[in-house]
């Protein structure tokens, strides 16, 4: 066959800007299909494309239809170096991103490029940047997945009608999680519905590590290995179960991979996350109030008591005896203002008592004497107490008792024996459901014959079988 060469050549954007009209072969046919999808809802491609496929598009369905050819756009930057420079194989700075897919998987280099820089700006690749996603959001989602599974298989939970609990007879703790869900799903819909991808990345992000992982459940391990009674337990499983199938639904879209895996497994369902639909936000089950309260305590004391190891924490009033407060003077602020008098009210400020100090910090003067004593005129410090460690800071004061007596050295012991077992077991690879026994011979007495707290708390921690006192023989 004999080809000709066609003398008139329409610019290839022509044929990119005639896509919408041209897949569907419209006007001679799919004429409501086409009028059906058009102006398309977005289009997405990379910052070059301003003046290319960007610019044809509207200029050609403005020419032929009269109106632009798509309602929004998700400009794509350009990826750079580390260091801002245009990766290019001559500078040995390009990523490949089927080596990055291979070594991280397709789903935190998706996540990665999302959630780490707003759309139309030039992202600054660094692998090491990709390692934090992985370690701080995918492994956080992971780990929060399998603790759920362990411990439903252990105690035999299974979602399903008849185990599930009523929200409104949930813990407050549990209401407290669903209705930062609640206010997550509302915020994430209003982002997407706006095109605003990273910024609803970023609260599924927040939402897994910080409230959900850091805060809910790490303050209710001891809920899900040993719930106190049914209510408990269906209370606390019910509340993570919908959760985490709640977070897998809004994180699909940008980690498909991962989250079917992760949503087939947790519902037992053959149909994929994808065809699943979103559920909508229940704004009775938002408590504004209650996630006030929970954002500024947050369960102080518990976490206070978890974190430093400390036995005791007790909240008191600024006068307590324990807070031993002196002040002295701020010459810099005295000498120019009471001039020959200063002597006096150095004495005056030094002879301070703890209720005069606390009356200056709360009205911001005192008259005493005749001498009009303001906050500024003194320096508030405070006094050690023997056996207590303290430290003050704005208008926090924090006092640590450190005496030890018999039940704490005892306590102290038996923590550590724990730590030594725990380490044991995960050295050598045992499960968390594989019983052992525990053997002990000490050349003291480990507890005192008649405490049996200590050992109490021993078998808790493994929730195994009694203790066996005597010698080991390997």
């Amino acid at each position: 066959k004999i080809m000709k060469r066609e003398p008139v050549v329409i610019d290839c954007w022509f044929d990119s800007g005639s896509m919408p009209f041209a897949q569907h072969h419209y006007p001679f046919e799919n004429k409501e299909l086409f009028e059906k999808n058009y102006p398309s809802d977005f289009i997405a491609e990379g910052l070059d494309q301003t003046r290319g496929w960007f610019y044809s598009l509207h200029a050609i369905g403005t020419f032929l239809f009269g109106k632009p050819a798509y309602k929004n756009l998700i400009v794509n930057g350009l990826i750079l170096d580390k260091d801002g420079k245009k990766m290019s194989k001559s500078l040995g700075n390009v990523a490949n991103p089927f080596a990055i897919m291979e070594k991280y998987g397709a789903d935190v280099l998706r996540w990665y490029l999302v959630c780490s820089s707003p759309m139309g700006k030039s992202k600054l690749f660094n692998e090491a940047d990709l390692i934090e996603v992985k370690n701080k959001f995918f492994d956080t989602l992971i780990n929060t997945y399998k603790f759920f599974v362990i411990y439903s298989n252990l105690i035999g939970f299974e979602y399903n009608d008849s185990s599930k609990a009523d929200i409104s007879q949930r813990l407050e703790i549990d209401k407290w999680i669903i209705s930062k869900l609640n206010t997550l799903k509302k915020n994430f819909y209003s982002y997407m519905d706006n095109y605003e991808i990273t910024k609803a990345s970023r609260l599924i992000y927040d939402f897994t590590i910080d409230e959900l992982s850091n805060w809910y459940v790490r303050r209710n391990r001891k809920r899900f290995r040993s719930p106190v009674n049914e209510t408990d337990k269906l209370s606390a499983y019910n509340t993570l179960y919908e959760v985490l199938l709640e977070i897998l639904k809004l994180t699909a879209p940008l980690s498909p991979f991962l989250t079917e895996k992760l949503y087939l497994e947790l519902t037992k369902s053959k149909e994929s996350i994808h065809l699943s639909e979103f559920t909508p936000y229940i704004e009775d089950y938002i408590n504004e109030d209650l996630e006030k309260q929970r954002q500024y305590i947050l369960n102080v004391k518990d976490i206070i008591l978890e974190e430093i190891n400390v036995k005791e924490l007790k909240l008191i009033e600024g006068d307590s005896e324990i807070i031993k407060k002196k002040a002295k003077p701020n010459f810099k602020s005295i000498g120019p203002k009471f001039g020959k008098d200063v002597k006096k009210v150095q004495v005056l400020i030094n002879s301070l008592t703890n209720h005069e100090i606390k009356i200056i910090e709360q009205e911001g003067s005192i008259l005493k004497e005749g001498f009009k004593l303001e906050i500024n005129d003194i320096e508030i410090l405070t006094e050690n107490l023997e056996g207590w460690l303290i430290e003050t800071e704005d208008n926090i004061t924090i006092a640590l008792d450190t005496k030890l007596d018999d039940s704490l050295i005892e306590e102290g012991t038996v923590r550590e024996f724990i730590s030594k077992v725990q380490n044991y077991r995960k050295n050598n690879n045992f499960k968390v459901n594989d019983k052992i026994k525990i053997v002990i011979d000490t050349t003291g007495n480990l507890v005192p014959l008649d405490n049996t707290q200590p050992i109490d708390i021993i078998i808790d921690s493994f929730s195994r079988e009694p203790l066996i006192w005597g010698k080991v023989y390997f």
